[in-house]
């Protein structure tokens, strides 16, 4: 859920052990947004919110065996 301005989310490109392709594009303050993917490859994937990554607010979903 986008509170105070908006956000957006990807998986950094090139990063994870697999590239996952789904991601929300813009969202709006206020609004909320939900992506449904499998992932089968264990690992580290990194996501960011483009307008945080120079703030180093960024985040990693672990997937284990």
């Amino acid at each position: 859920v986008g509170k105070q301005m908006v956000h957006n989310l990807r998986f950094t490109p090139e990063t994870g052990p697999t590239a996952i392709d789904e991601q929300i594009d813009i969202l709006p303050a206020g609004e909320e947004a939900t992506i449904e993917f499998e992932v089968t490859d264990p690992g580290e994937y990194p996501f960011e919110c483009s307008f945080h990554v120079r703030l180093d607010q960024v985040g990693t979903m672990t997937v284990s065996a």
